[in-house]
Order: C-alpha cells, then structure tokens, then sequence
C-alpha cells in the first residue's frame, strides 16, 4: 500500500519502480504497489486530532494547563464528586464503559455504593432508571473527549498492516477482512475519530482511544469472532497508534 504512489504515479504500468520521499522502492505488480524497504512520510485523514489532556491524577475535564479555565473545570469536579446526581451518573456510565462520567476507572464496589447511597433503588421506577440511563450515555459521549478527525502517518500504518491485516500472521490480534482497502480504512478511522465514543487509554499510556460500532462486519475479533466494531489509539500528538476491529 503505497498512498504516496498512487497519487504520483497516475498510470503505472507492472514492474514500474517507484522511490517514495521517505526513502522507501515500491515496485507496482499490475494491480498493486508492494514496499521494499524504508518509510513514507506522513498520510493525513481529515483535520489535526486535538485529544483533550489528561490529569496525572485523574480526568476532570480541563487540561492541565493551569489557566483560568483549567482551574474552574478542577474546581468543579470537586464539587461534582459530593453531588446526589454526580454519583448516580457515575454509576450508570460505569454499566457502559467501566469507567465514570469523566472516563476515570471505576471500581464495581465504588460504582453501586453511589447509586445506594443517593437513591432508594427499590422504590425507583423503570422509568426513571431508564430516563436517568439515557442522561448518561449521552452525557458520557459528551463529556469524555472531544471528537475530531485523526492524522494516519505512514508508521501507523505500516503498524496496522503488520499486525491487524487480513493478510497478517499476527496472534491474538483483531483482524480486518479481506478486501479492505487503504481508502476504506481511512474512511473508518475517520468516522470513529468524528463519530465514536471516546475514552482515556488503558494502563496509564498517554493518549486517547476512539470506538465505533458499524452495524456490520469489518473483519475478526482477537479470537477470530466476526467484529463490527473499531478501535482507534491516538497518541497525545494527534496520530493514529494503531486502529483493529473488536
């Protein structure tokens, strides 16, 4: 896959040689460019990625900057965190992404001691469960990052294509199907960077993590279960990690 070739090369004929600016000899085989060695520079897909910063400590909404608006946001999620309402958001967004409303990780413990101690579980209503649920979820789309398009460089792509390609013998690793194309994965990455639902990444690595379900499938699960969803990473720098199907 070579994006760099298709766009300086408009009618290659086979065996067409091609030396790419980041160093890399593609050689065309009729239907397709095959690398032969080094690295392009960067692919981009859509507008710069800003991901919001993440406190050391933990997520409150600002970004850790130190300005006015920085420390308002910290001084309301102190707040926050003794509100009636605040803990049954907690508790309900933790139903859906183990995590509270500010993407913070959650402990199941933590999670139903907060709903126990605002509310009555007993003598709730369906309704009002259910209205409470949906406040939720939309609030938690809102409110654990902001969405925007991702930079795809020629690393994270040759990342994805090394471990999570239909062609890839990579273990344990989601794959995509057969037949997808370099255009469509971008198309992907860029629906689930405007569209999905995001959250901080795992383990305490910097950067952000971007899902989006597609109602259909686009390639396997790390146990080879057929997948519908994707999985974006993006570093604190705005490209993309790696990005699989789960």
């Amino acid at each position: 896959m070579c994006p760099e070739c298709e766009e300086k090369v408009k009618d290659p004929s086979t065996g067409q040689v091609y030396n790419s600016t980041g160093g890399a000899t593609y050689v065309y085989d009729g239907s397709n460019w095959t690398r032969q060695g080094g690295m392009l520079a960067e692919v981009t897909v859509g507008q710069p990625f800003v991901p919001a910063r993440v406190s050391s400590v933990r997520n409150y909404g600002g970004d850790g900057s130190g300005s006015t608006y920085d420390r308002i946001m910290y001084g309301l999620d102190k707040v926050n965190q003794f509100l009636p309402t605040t803990h049954i958001l907690n508790s309900i967004t933790y139903a859906f992404t183990g995590k509270d409303i500010m993407g913070n990780n959650m402990g199941l413990g933590d999670a139903t001691l907060g709903a126990v101690s605002v509310l009555p579980i007993a003598k709730m209503g369906g309704a009002a469960i259910r209205g409470v649920g949906n406040i939720a979820v939309k609030g938690g789309r809102q409110l654990l990052l902001k969405p925007g398009a991702a930079n795809l460089t020629q690393k994270g792509l040759d990342h994805i294509i090394a471990r999570h390609w239909f062609t890839s013998g990579a273990k344990g690793a989601g794959k995509f199907a057969e037949g997808t194309t370099g255009a469509g994965l971008k198309s992907m990455i860029n629906t689930t960077t405007t569209q999905g639902v995001f959250r901080a990444n795992t383990m305490g690595r910097a950067g952000t993590i971007a899902e989006y379900n597609f109602g259909r499938v686009i390639g396997t699960t790390s146990g080879g279960a057929p997948a519908s969803s994707l999985r974006v990473v993006i570093g604190t720098n705005g490209n993309v990690i790696t990005a699989f199907p789960f």
